[in-house]
């Protein structure tokens, strides 16, 4: 906020101190590719053909602004039914109030690792 003194010679010499605030605000693009058990988020070609938004969870702020900056569905794009995996991805944009800020995103679903991982 910044400080401005305002003079007002109306009737009498009275004397305003307003308090000018601005908001900063930033709109920023967010793309993704994401994967999960198909399970979880199940795709067939029939969800890929339609172009159905599927998956769970949103990316979270964890430093410098508050609340989530979107939900993670995503545009299924590839799967394997014999390998229990869905991928894809989705681009969207949204507004943040701050030029500095840090998100997260959190999930389950994990399929393991077949050499390595703990």
């Amino acid at each position: 906020c910044r400080m401005i003194s305002i003079y007002m010679y109306i009737y009498t010499h009275i004397m305003y101190t307003v308090y000018i605030c601005y908001i900063l605000y930033v709109q920023i693009e967010i793309s993704f590719r994401i994967g999960w058990r198909r399970g979880t988020a199940f795709c067939n070609q029939s969800t890929i053909d339609s172009q159905a938004l599927i998956g769970v969870g949103s990316l979270s702020c964890t430093s410098g602004c508050n609340g989530t900056l979107g939900d993670m569905s995503f545009y299924c794009t590839d799967y394997s039914e014999t390998e229990d995996w869905t991928a894809g991805g989705r681009t969207y944009q949204t507004t943040i109030f701050t030029p500095e800020f840090e998100a997260t995103f959190w999930g389950g679903a994990w399929i393991s690792l077949i050499i390595g991982g703990g």
